[in-house]
């Protein structure tokens, strides 16, 4: 399913009206994720936004991701919440992350450089496979913490527009 005729085009920015590179941040564990999302936001200064919703997720990776976002951090278990996908799709809930992550790749009119982290619990070599395959990092919350997601950001933001690829592993 292609989401290119679902795409509203925007002008927008990565950067918040500060100058604070904005990231995405996509995982339904609000309270789980908290140290992650303070971590950038208050030591690091990133600008976050915080999507709890496969809906409102789904929403904003049509609308805006590629033209607003220096960064994404996504889980890959996302529950649905609405018939934006079928369970088929995202094997009822539990490869949320993987379809939203070709959705993000779909719309990265930038070569796909839009720096993408999948920040999850699930210890799956396949999945990380599958991850990496489209360009984004895999890394497990137990193996990066806040203050390492932060660093990983930011060589991957800096790294954007040099047209070279930051290692995967």
């Amino acid at each position: 399913m292609s989401v290119q005729a679902h795409l509203v085009p925007l002008s927008g920015s990565d950067r918040s009206d500060e100058g604070r590179p904005r990231v995405l941040f996509i995982d339904d564990e609000t309270s789980r994720v908290r140290p992650w999302i303070d971590e950038l936001t208050e030591e690091e200064g990133f600008s976050v936004e915080h999507v709890a919703s496969a809906r409102r997720a789904w929403k904003v990776i049509q609308e805006r991701v590629a033209n607003s976002f220096a960064a994404v951090v996504m889980d890959i278990m996302i529950p649905l919440d609405a018939p934006v996908l079928t369970p088929q799709e995202t094997a009822y809930g539990t490869r949320t992350g993987v379809r939203f992550l070709e959705a993000i790749r779909e719309l990265d009119a930038d070569d796909e450089k839009l720096p993408v982290v999948v920040l999850t619990n699930v210890d799956d070599p396949g999945l990380q496979e599958q991850v990496e395959g489209l360009h984004a990092l895999y890394r497990r919350k137990r193996d990066c913490g806040p203050s390492d997601l932060a660093v990983l950001l930011k060589s991957r933001i800096e790294g954007r527009g040099d047209g070279e690829q930051v290692e995967q592993g």
